[in-house]
């Protein structure tokens, strides 16, 4: 979950001219609600501000044959990576929050490596085809504000939702709740 503090820092990227571009799990996937709840907040402000924001996709033989060898299990991802300047790469388990910082013991490794960040933007890039995750944009509709919307393939044709995709009434009922209650400093 960005925070007001990472969300502002990836859009003053954007600004700058940085593309910035993001795979998380969707909501089908998460392991943890809670967290997922905090993230979605940010959603919006993300994608209206051009960060290309990307939710992995829980089934699908594309997701099993990729997931293992780009550091996730077959329904959500853990690992944190980051390619920065085409060399240097992030990998860990260190998650980039308070909770992280002051009550964990999980870590990173930077590495400065421009052939192992050429692998890691490799898989990158065939984890966000359209067939193993959803990507998010916002969809004009008419007068009303622009809706969140998830796009993805499914037997070579174009599918678009307007609400986390692969989800029940309680899932997403769920995670409203959990959005509700006072808990992003714990996330």
């Amino acid at each position: 979950m960005p925070r007001d503090e990472g969300t502002e820092y990836l859009l003053g990227l954007v600004e700058r001219g940085v593309r910035v571009r993001v795979l998380t799990n969707s909501l089908a996937a998460t392991d943890v609600p809670a967290v997922h709840a905090g993230y979605k907040a940010y959603r919006r402000e993300l994608v209206e501000g051009g960060v290309e924001l990307f939710e992995l996709r829980p089934t699908g033989e594309a997701v099993e044959k990729e997931a293992d060898s780009f550091g996730s299990s077959n329904a959500s991802l853990h690992a944190k990576t980051f390619v920065s300047d085409e060399r240097r790469v992030f990998v860990g388990s260190f998650n980039l929050s308070p909770r992280s910082v002051e009550l964990n013991t999980e870590l990173g490794f930077v590495v400065d490596d421009p052939r192992l960040a050429a692998r890691l933007v490799e898989g990158f890039e065939r984890m966000v085809r359209l067939s193993m995750c959803w990507k998010l944009s916002l969809e004009q509709e008419d007068d009303s504000s622009p809706r969140l919307t998830w796009e993805g393939e499914e037997q070579g044709q174009l599918v678009r939702f307007h609400r986390d995709p692969e989800t029940s009434c309680t899932q997403r009922f769920s995670v409203w709740l959990l959005g509700l209650l006072p808990i992003e400093g714990q996330l």
